[in-house]
């Protein structure tokens, strides 16, 4: 028997879902009291991963499942835990709870009676989270800065750069990369060059295209975080992803801008193999195969 309970997205809090979390708990404590499983910490040898579910609802999965499969995410591993503790008595407190871990986004965990927290997620191999330098939350850039255009051999610039995808039954996914607004050009490269990385997803190549744009501008107008020249160039790619005519992008953001968008859209067709009714058009068809980093990535270029 499956028991499923759907909780509005309004009415989700840490006392809701830590009440869910009991029930499996309770269950978990029969299958190790009649032998259908071991403990936590005896499966974990037995190769048990911990791994996140798939996009769709969540189920708390008890520990036969889990064991199955060989794998469970924090809400199927955190109640499993916290049934050990207390079959094998040594915490007979033990439960296992929720914390917030973003904006819409909670974590399973196990609290002790005397307070202290165990995250049995991450002794199943989850990962601590993003690579942090000098405390600032870091993302990979889609592409190597390169040198500057005024032949400076030793002069590294990082530029905005936007990528796309397809993805199977969810159509196009797009990327844009903004660098750091005031970042020396003289400094080695790193991983904090990239002051924002957005994505969007849509149904069709335009719409994803202009939508993590419009989305990664936004940001770096209220954050202050990019050079103007930067959103400058982004802006008047999306219009020109859009249908706007070469006079139009000229009138709006000067020639350069133009010229630069308009080589950027041609490039976007020739490697994604999209026509140009296709791409402004938002018609739904397939990717070319990718075949290698320069199919996933247009730098967009300067100078």
């Amino acid at each position: 028997m499956r028991v499923q309970v759907a909780i509005p997205d309004a009415h989700i809090t840490s006392g809701v879902l830590d009440a869910a979390l009991e029930p499996v708990t309770k269950l978990n404590e029969q299958l190790l009291a009649a032998g259908q499983v071991p403990t936590f910490e005896d499966a974990l040898p037995t190769g048990i991963k911990w791994k996140p579910e798939p996009p769709g609802g969540e189920r708390f999965d008890h520990a036969g499942t889990v064991m199955a499969r060989k794998w469970g995410d924090c809400d199927d591993l955190a109640p499993w835990h916290a049934a050990s503790l207390r079959h094998t008595g040594e915490d007979p407190d033990a439960k296992a709870i929720v914390r917030r871990s973003g904006p819409s986004t909670w974590h399973a965990i196990v609290q002790r009676g005397d307070g202290s927290i165990e995250d049995p997620s991450k002794a199943a191999g989850m990962p601590s989270g993003g690579a942090r330098v000098s405390g600032c939350a870091t993302c990979p850039p889609m592409v190597r800065p390169r040198p500057s255009v005024s032949g400076v051999s030793d002069t590294q610039v990082a530029r905005p750069a936007v990528a796309i995808r397809k993805i199977y039954d969810q159509g196009y996914q797009a990327r844009v990369d903004i660098p750091w607004f005031g970042r020396d050009p003289s400094g080695k490269p790193s991983k904090q060059d990239i002051a924002m990385a957005v994505l969007k997803a849509a149904p069709t190549a335009g719409p994803a295209l202009t939508g993590a744009i419009d989305g990664a501008v936004r940001l770096a107008i209220v954050g202050q975080y990019a050079a103007k020249e930067h959103i400058d160039r982004l802006c008047c790619i999306a219009d020109a992803v859009s249908g706007k005519t070469f006079h139009e992008l000229a009138r709006v953001y000067g020639p350069d801008h133009a010229h630069a968008a308009v080589n950027f859209v041609a490039g976007t067709q020739r490697v994604y193999g999209l026509s140009a009714r296709q791409l402004v058009g938002g018609a739904a068809v397939p990717l070319a195969p990718a075949t290698g980093a320069s199919r996933l990535c247009i730098p967009v270029e300067f100078g």
